[in-house]
């Protein structure tokens, strides 16, 4: 959560920051003039409301059908609490903005509403699934994820920013929501079986493959950023503002959303150790799939 508002309060409070997302804003929105960016604009929009569905229906359903009711309270919790705290920020983003590149405050959102709900929709399937699936749910959700939230940027000319605070709250809240369930176990209130202990084999390497992907990501970016900022872009031409706007923008978003991820899936899973205060009994409310693995 210091990240997320760190990143909120660098970009309403410091020139710097607003000098380098209205740079990114104005690139993109030169470039979403044209017929193609256009053209994509409805196609895309539409995969995300499916893939937002899709993650939302498919966390319900397997909730319902392993009977994790303690997953159903970690997601309510999750989703509560990044929704509220996005709304929060959003509210007094106006009389926190000092202006100082940017004049006014812009009219767009400080953290963006609908990429919080998509981020936290990837890590309810995370929490979901049995926890021997959960390194590969969180590929996916990465894969599904970052890409549409990156394409957002573009289509709709909006600054960087909102999405990458938006995935740092929710990643935020599910360290929140974990160490809740953490505490409700340790009072005997539940506490996951060894037969759903998670493989940490499989974490660490569903963890590494994410956290490699960000790091790479996040050079790229930083190495655009850097050089689009000091006016030495490397590659010339029309259209050299518009790309680096957007590559540049894009890779910090993808950077952002499969570190954030890969947080999400080590805290879900630390939270499955955690044991109640006398031992080992099974959680009663534990999943029925695991009720049901062989001993």
């Amino acid at each position: 959560m210091a990240l997320a508002l760190t990143t909120w309060l660098f970009v309403l409070r410091t020139w710097d920051g607003q000098q380098l997302d209205w740079m990114t804003f104005e690139g993109l929105e030169s470039a979403r003039r044209t017929g193609a960016w256009n053209d994509l604009r409805d196609t895309l929009s539409t995969l995300r409301g499916i893939a937002l569905a899709g993650l939302s229906i498919s966390a319900a359903l397997l909730v319902f059908r392993r009977r994790h009711w303690i997953g159903a309270a970690q997601i309510a919790i999750l989703v509560a609490g990044a929704s509220a705290t996005t709304f929060m920020m959003n509210a007094l983003a106006s009389s926190v903005f000092r202006p100082h590149s940017v004049p006014v405050y812009p009219s767009d959102a400080s953290v963006d509403m609908l990429t919080t709900l998509f981020a936290c929709a990837g890590v309810a399937l995370i929490i979901a699934v049995q926890p021997r699936y959960r390194p590969l749910v969180a590929v996916v959700a990465a894969i599904v994820v970052t890409p549409l939230t990156a394409a957002q940027i573009a289509l709709y000319g909006q600054r960087p920013s909102p999405f990458v605070t938006a995935l740092l709250v929710t990643a935020a809240w599910a360290g929140f929501a974990t160490a809740t369930i953490c505490v409700a176990r340790r009072r005997r209130y539940g506490a996951a079986p060894r037969s759903s202990m998670p493989d940490r084999d499989t974490t660490a390497i569903g963890t590494v493959v994410l956290v490699l992907i960000g790091t790479i990501a996040a050079f790229g970016s930083v190495v655009l950023i850097a050089q689009w900022y000091r006016g030495d872009l490397p590659i010339g031409g029309r259209y050299a503002d518009q790309m680096m706007a957007f590559l540049g923008a894009a890779l910090a978003i993808g950077a952002t959303g499969c570190l954030s991820i890969a947080a999400s899936l080590s805290i879900v899973q630390a939270g499955d150790d955690v044991r109640t205060s006398s031992g080992d009994e099974p959680d009663q409310t534990a999943s029925r799939d695991d009720q049901e693995a062989p001993t």
